[in-house]
């Protein structure tokens, strides 16, 4: 019975996983996995380093709200309001 099953399984995963479907002619998987050239392709697992790159820059964040910015607030630099300026001439507009 597992041999009944695995037979159409394994020709839909054959048809899915395609160079024929997937990739131009003069392409295949193999080609994909490393070039000679040295130039490397994106792999899905590439996406992993986002993660720490962004627990990175979250961190600085922290880091610059809680010193940074707190020593700024504490020497008393306000947001100055520009309202106060005079429009422009008509023909600067």
């Amino acid at each position: 019975m597992a041999t009944a099953a695995q037979g159409p399984l394994s020709l839909l995963w054959g048809w899915l996983w395609s160079e024929r479907f997937w990739l131009p002619e003069n392409v295949s998987w193999a080609d994909l996995e490393g070039p000679a050239d040295g130039y490397g392709y994106p792999r899905g697992r590439h996406i992993l380093s986002v993660f720490p790159l962004a627990a990175g820059i979250f961190f600085v964040r922290l880091l610059f709200e809680r010193w940074c910015f707190a020593l700024v607030a504490q020497a008393g630099v306000q947001w100055c309001s520009h309202s106060s300026l005079q429009p422009l001439p008509p023909r600067f507009k």
